[in-house]
């Protein structure tokens, strides 16, 4: 009779194990999330200007493109930043054809310099749907308004 208890209950545990093994199997299963791939993008970034005079940085501009057919992609937040610093210049939004423009102050004295050589990066930071992307712009220099 020990031997029969012990084949039941060494039974029931293995089926006890194999039911909590296939439930946790199905919750896993149950919770797994399709992962697709992203939507590659290419951006590109334009001269943008230094008003010296009005210490102002005007005409930060980025278009974005679908890369598999080249169709204008909206409603993706752009930021620009400093190039190497990456201090924060402005930040929009892409219009119907793809571009996000902003206008900025000057963000300080020390990153002329750094802006002039280096220029600017607009930067995509992706949204789940679009592949992250980035670009880097130039600056043209200019005395006093746009």
């Amino acid at each position: 009779m020990k031997t029969r208890t012990l084949r039941r209950m060494f039974g029931v545990l293995l089926g006890s194990a194999a039911l909590t093994a296939g439930t946790l199997s199905g919750a896993a299963q149950a919770g797994s999330v399709s992962h697709t791939r992203a939507v590659p993008v290419n951006m590109d970034a334009h001269q943008a200007k230094i008003l010296l005079l009005s210490r102002k940085l005007s005409h930060h501009r980025a278009e974005i493109h679908r890369a598999d057919n080249g169709a204008p992609v909206s409603g993706l937040q752009v930021v620009f930043t400093t190039a190497g610093s990456r201090e924060y210049i402005c930040q929009a939004f892409t219009d119907p054809n793809g571009t996000a423009a902003c206008d900025a102050q000057l963000p300080s004295d020390l990153e002329v310099a750094n802006i002039l050589v280096n220029g600017y990066e607009a930067h995509f930071r992706g949204d789940g749907i679009h592949a992250p992307t980035s670009a880097d712009g130039t600056y043209g220099i200019g005395a006093g308004d746009p």
